[in-house]
Protein backbone atom coordinates (compact mmCIF):
# COMPACT_ATOMS: atom_id res chain seq x y z
CA UNK A 1 0.00 0.00 0.00
CA UNK A 2 3.21 2.12 -0.10
CA UNK A 3 3.11 2.55 -3.50
CA UNK A 4 -0.11 4.45 -3.41
CA UNK A 5 -0.12 8.24 -2.26
CA UNK A 6 -2.72 9.91 -0.24
CA UNK A 7 -3.99 11.35 -3.80
CA UNK A 8 -4.95 7.46 -4.97
CA UNK A 9 -6.17 6.56 -1.71
CA UNK A 10 -8.65 9.16 -0.80
CA UNK A 11 -10.01 8.23 -4.44
CA UNK A 12 -10.01 4.91 -3.57
CA UNK A 13 -11.92 5.44 -0.47
CA UNK A 14 -14.29 7.49 -2.24
CA UNK A 15 -15.13 4.69 -4.43
CA UNK A 16 -15.77 2.27 -1.48
CA UNK A 17 -17.87 4.97 0.58
CA UNK A 18 -19.67 5.23 -2.52
CA UNK A 19 -20.33 1.23 -3.43
CA UNK A 20 -18.76 1.66 -6.98
CA UNK A 21 -18.38 -1.63 -8.31
CA UNK A 22 -14.57 -1.85 -9.26
CA UNK A 23 -13.38 -3.47 -12.40
CA UNK A 24 -9.52 -4.14 -11.63
CA UNK A 25 -6.79 -5.71 -13.82
CA UNK A 26 -4.55 -8.56 -12.88
CA UNK A 27 -1.36 -7.25 -13.68
CA UNK A 28 1.52 -6.49 -11.16
CA UNK A 29 2.43 -3.14 -9.79
CA UNK A 30 -0.51 -1.06 -9.64
CA UNK A 31 -3.34 -2.96 -10.41
CA UNK A 32 -1.68 -5.36 -7.34
CA UNK A 33 -1.34 -2.57 -5.23
CA UNK A 34 -4.91 -1.42 -5.85
CA UNK A 35 -5.91 -4.78 -5.31
CA UNK A 36 -4.66 -4.87 -1.79
CA UNK A 37 -6.01 -1.66 -0.50
CA UNK A 38 -9.72 -2.67 -1.83
CA UNK A 39 -8.12 -6.36 0.30
CA UNK A 40 -7.11 -4.78 3.17
CA UNK A 41 -10.63 -3.26 3.23
CA UNK A 42 -12.88 -6.09 3.07
CA UNK A 43 -14.00 -4.62 -0.22
CA UNK A 44 -16.11 -7.30 -2.22
CA UNK A 45 -17.33 -5.31 -4.86
CA UNK A 46 -14.27 -5.82 -7.29
CA UNK A 47 -13.99 -7.83 -10.23
CA UNK A 48 -10.63 -8.65 -11.89
CA UNK A 49 -10.01 -8.81 -15.95
CA UNK A 50 -7.34 -11.02 -16.87
CA UNK A 51 -6.16 -12.76 -20.04
CA UNK A 52 -5.86 -16.69 -19.62
CA UNK A 53 -4.76 -17.14 -16.23
CA UNK A 54 -4.50 -14.30 -13.75
CA UNK A 55 -1.28 -13.35 -12.26
CA UNK A 56 -3.05 -11.83 -8.96
CA UNK A 57 -6.16 -11.65 -7.92
CA UNK A 58 -5.64 -11.04 -3.95
CA UNK A 59 -9.01 -10.56 -2.53
CA UNK A 60 -9.98 -14.09 -4.55
CA UNK A 61 -13.11 -11.69 -6.28
CA UNK A 62 -14.82 -13.03 -9.50
CA UNK A 63 -12.80 -12.69 -12.59
CA UNK A 64 -13.15 -11.90 -16.13
CA UNK A 65 -10.92 -13.85 -18.32
CA UNK A 66 -10.40 -12.49 -21.94
CA UNK A 67 -9.01 -14.85 -24.52
CA UNK A 68 -7.46 -13.71 -27.48
CA UNK A 69 -6.39 -16.36 -29.77
CA UNK A 70 -2.76 -15.22 -29.84
CA UNK A 71 -0.01 -17.85 -29.04
CA UNK A 72 2.40 -15.70 -27.97
CA UNK A 73 1.76 -13.74 -24.38
CA UNK A 74 2.64 -10.16 -26.09
CA UNK A 75 1.41 -6.84 -25.42
CA UNK A 76 -1.87 -7.18 -27.65
CA UNK A 77 -2.66 -10.53 -25.73
CA UNK A 78 -2.06 -8.34 -22.38
CA UNK A 79 -3.98 -5.33 -23.86
CA UNK A 80 -6.97 -7.41 -24.64
CA UNK A 81 -8.18 -7.48 -20.81
CA UNK A 82 -7.80 -3.62 -20.71
CA UNK A 83 -9.32 -3.00 -23.83
CA UNK A 84 -12.77 -5.47 -22.54
CA UNK A 85 -12.43 -3.71 -19.22
CA UNK A 86 -13.00 0.00 -20.74
CA UNK A 87 -15.45 -1.30 -22.66
CA UNK A 88 -17.36 -2.67 -19.50
CA UNK A 89 -16.77 0.07 -17.51
CA UNK A 90 -19.09 3.34 -17.09
CA UNK A 91 -15.93 5.55 -15.89
CA UNK A 92 -12.71 5.26 -15.28
CA UNK A 93 -9.60 5.99 -13.27
CA UNK A 94 -5.88 4.98 -14.59
CA UNK A 95 -2.58 5.39 -12.83
CA UNK A 96 0.22 5.84 -14.82
CA UNK A 97 4.26 5.73 -13.73
CA UNK A 98 4.75 7.75 -17.29
CA UNK A 99 6.81 4.74 -18.83
CA UNK A 100 4.71 1.74 -18.88
CA UNK A 101 2.90 1.50 -22.14
CA UNK A 102 0.02 -0.58 -21.42
CA UNK A 103 -1.83 2.57 -19.63
CA UNK A 104 -1.15 5.47 -22.25
CA UNK A 105 -1.81 2.82 -25.07
CA UNK A 106 -4.50 4.54 -26.93
CA UNK A 107 -6.38 1.28 -27.06
CA UNK A 108 -6.75 1.19 -23.57
CA UNK A 109 -8.55 4.59 -23.28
Amino acid sequence: MSRLNDTIREQLENRIERGCQILIGDANGADRAVQQYFADRGYRNVTVFSADSCRNNIGGWPQRKVHRDRPRRDFAYYAAKDVAMAQAAKCGVMLWDGKSKGTFHPSAA
